[in-house]
């Protein structure tokens, strides 16, 4: 799956040209066989905006950012089906992946997973969540061992699938030893923000 980024990685004035980038790249995913998603910003900030730039593209997922509650994904739910509508798409064609990236969203999970059938996957947040919790980040990854092993938990009560976080260390020794740990826990699924990382992993 390729997710192209509306959020962190794109700056607020590019928003808008990039939108439009975004529904062309969902047709070249399509022809190379790969999901086509995207994350929006948050519903109050600009999300509403980049969900209607990018749903002409039917996106395979889309992916909210700093989900805390189940209301928020009650309101995305309710946005995409509008898109939908208008657009003639399949109802319900259109995933929902949160991305947890505070202690709050993370305490909440069920709720967050069992709020639309569209929630099929979930993201865990590596640096904010860090952040939010007063952890340092270090390549050996023991701070967020804990909230892995608890996500995954969560993720399965709901089946749904857990999709690690991103490894941000450029440290290949360090990546296969935390792979390699995941794996043993039971994660199949990884976020990576480097392309280098996808061989290894």
């Amino acid at each position: 799956a390729l997710v192209a980024d509306l959020e962190e990685f794109t700056a607020p004035a590019d928003r808008p040209a990039a939108r439009g980038r975004i529904v062309a790249l969902f047709d070249e995913c399509r022809a190379q066989g790969v999901v086509a998603a995207t994350r929006i910003n948050k519903l109050e900030d600009c999300g509403l905006e980049d969900l209607a730039g990018v749903m002409p593209g039917a996106p395979d997922a889309v992916f909210l950012p700093h989900a805390e509650s189940a209301e928020q994904i009650a309101a995305l739910d309710r946005a995409i089906t509008a898109h939908e509508t208008a657009l003639g798409l399949p109802l319900g064609s259109t995933e929902i992946v949160p991305t947890l990236e505070s202690a709050l969203g993370v305490v909440r999970a069920l709720a967050i997973l069992s709020a639309s059938p569209r929630v099929s996957s979930c993201l865990l947040a590596a640096e904010d969540l860090s952040a939010n919790l007063g952890a340092e980040r270090a390549p050996d990854g023991i701070e967020l061992h804990a909230l892995r092993a608890r996500f995954l938990v969560d993720c399965v009560a709901a089946d749904c699938v857990p999709i690690d976080c991103p490894f941000n260390f450029r440290d290949t020794a360090a990546l296969e030893a935390d792979l390699r740990w995941a794996r043993r826990l039971g994660l199949e699924s990884k976020c990576a923000t480097f392309a280098g990382q996808i061989a290894t992993i």
